[in-house]
């Protein structure tokens, strides 16, 4: 299976999405439009750059798939604030992984507990032993993106950290570019599943077999090139790209009718469980969900594919085999670039 990569497609679909992010327009604007670290969710009790940069850490664990990651951020800061010693290396190195699994359990965490309480007592050590329990300092002199993996990414022969992959090294390095704890540089955006939704979605990736496994190693690496192409060729920062596909998937994309006109076996079989479409049936409320949504997205000229959420969150699995419809007899109305979006 072949996979296509349309870098020069990538500025139809990011020079408006980025325009429309920058001016704060139609999603943006809106109240739910809140990166995960928003809206109060890095505790308000940490007030040193190394506190911050250990509790961005460790909330990692949480930004891997699998829990939404606002959701994720908002029980890491409740766990913080219950048990800070945990976000301490100095003190979780010594801790049993099993009660750190138990606390997770207790604390509604529950997804990959077993797994995350041995991956935080063996990565709290190598911040001890490596870093002096500072995990700035893992960025000292680095520069550049590979220089990053370099020294994060887990290599499974001791190097780097549990968990961390190369999606991971994007999301740690956004954090803390964006929170201005290290100097900027030029990285790949995150390659989750709202920017896969984009890439997908709007064409830029485009395979010879929908229907073939499009959520592979390839396919993640060829996502991250384009993007960080894209980033390099208009000199935007990554971190602006990141967000603004985020957020436009979490706010307009997740609501578009057709992402989630499935039936979902029950109960589930992991990633067995079976998934089939259903017809769009376009009643009035589905017509204004549209018309909230897809209708008024800045982005909607280039839009050609359905990806929903539950194939990727249930299945492990990119779908992209079902195109983006409107409502019968309806078109889009696309609006100039500068007038406000409609509310009714």
């Amino acid at each position: 299976m072949l996979i296509r990569f349309d870098s020069r497609r990538a500025g139809l679909v990011f020079d408006p999405l980025l325009d429309a992010y920058g001016r704060k327009a139609y999603p943006f604007d809106r109240p739910d439009a809140i990166v995960p670290q928003g809206n109060g969710n890095v505790p308000h009790e940490i007030t040193t750059a190394i506190g911050r940069a250990l509790y961005l850490f460790h909330a990692c664990f949480w930004m891997r798939g699998g829990i939404l990651s606002d959701k994720g951020m908002e029980l890491a800061r409740d766990l913080f604030r219950s048990y800070p010693e945990l976000f301490d290396p100095a003190q979780a190195a010594r801790q049993d992984p099993a009660d750190i699994t138990a606390i997770l359990h207790e604390n509604g965490l529950s997804y990959k507990a077993e797994e995350i309480g041995r991956f935080w007592v063996t990565n709290d050590r190598r911040l001890l032993d490596r870093y002096q329990g500072n995990p700035l300092l893992i960025f000292r002199g680095v520069r550049n993106f590979a220089q990053a993996v370099t020294r994060i990414k887990n290599n499974r022969s001791g190097q780097g950290f549990l968990g961390f992959k190369e999606k991971m090294v994007s999301m740690l390095t956004y954090f803390y570019a964006e929170a201005g704890l290290i100097r900027p540089f030029l990285f790949p955006p995150p390659v989750d599943f709202h920017a896969l939704r984009i890439v997908f979605g709007h064409e830029l990736a485009v395979p010879d077999d929908y229907s073939a496994m499009l959520y592979r190693e390839e396919t993640l690496a060829g996502v991250r090139k384009m993007l960080s192409n894209y980033c390099r060729r208009r000199r935007v920062d990554p971190i602006h790209l990141s967000e603004a596909m985020w957020l436009l998937s979490r706010t307009l994309c997740a609501e578009y009718p057709g992402n989630g006109a499935w039936d979902i076996e029950r109960p589930k079989q992991g990633r067995r469980t079976a998934i089939c479409p259903r017809p769009i049936v376009w009643t009035s409320a589905m017509r204004a969900r549209f018309d909230r949504t897809c209708a008024q997205c800045p982005i909607a000229r280039t839009c050609r594919r359905c990806v929903p959420a539950s194939h990727y969150y249930i299945c492990g699995r990119i779908h992209a085999v079902r195109s983006h419809e409107p409502p019968p007899q309806q078109e889009l109305q696309f609006p100039a670039p500068d007038a406000p979006p409609r509310r009714d």
